[in-house]
C-alpha cells in the first residue's frame, strides 16, 4: 500500500515537472515564432534595410530572461492551486515579459521591434498558461472521486 502511494506520488512530480518543463519550451516556442513572423512580415511589407549585430545580441538576451520568467511562472502555477493567485502569475508574467523587451531592446532606436518581442511575450505568456488551464482541468478530471 505505501508502496503504490509512494509510486503514485513519483509518478505525479514527474508529470508535473513535464508539464512545467513543457509549458516553457511552448511559451518559448511561440515567443520565437510570434518574433521571427513579424520579422519575416515587415520584411515582406515594409521598406526594412537596417540590420546589425546589437540587436542579435539583444534578441538572444531577450529569449534567456523571457524563458526564465516562463519557468518561474510555470512553476508557481503547477505548484499553487488558487485561482486569484493564477491571475496574478499570468498578468505580473506579461509585463515582465513586457518590461524585459523594453529593458534588453532599446525602443528609442529600434522601437517595432521592442513592440514586436512585447508582443510576442505576451502570446506566449497567454499559450503556456493556456496549455496549464487545459493540463489542470484534464488533471482534475481524472482523478478519482474519494
Amino acid at each position: 500500500m505505501l508502496k503504490n502511494t509512494l509510486n503514485r506520488n513519483i509518478k505525479n512530480i514527474l508529470m508535473a515537472i513535464g508539464r512545467i518543463a513543457f509549458g516553457t519550451f511552448l511559451s518559448v516556442v511561440v515567443y520565437v515564432i510570434v518574433y521571427f513572423l513579424g520579422e519575416w512580415l515587415s520584411r515582406r511589407f515594409l521598406d526594412v534595410n537596417q540590420y546589425d549585430m546589437h540587436w542579435g545580441i539583444s534578441l538572444q538576451y531577450a529569449i534567456f530572461c523571457f524563458s526564465i520568467v516562463m519557468l518561474v511562472e510555470n512553476t508557481i502555477f503547477i505548484l499553487v492551486r488558487n485561482k486569484r493567485i493564477h491571475y496574478i502569475v499570468m498578468i505580473s508574467s506579461c509585463v515582465l515579459s513586457f518590461f524585459t523587451a523594453f529593458f534588453i531592446g532599446s525602443i528609442m532606436i529600434r522601437p517595432y521591434r521592442t513592440l514586436l518581442l512585447c508582443i510576442s511575450g505576451i502570446v506566449g505568456v497567454v499559450i503556456s498558461t493556456i496549455y496549464l488551464i487545459t493540463c489542470r482541468k484534464r488533471m482534475i478530471s481524472t482523478q478519482p472521486k474519494r
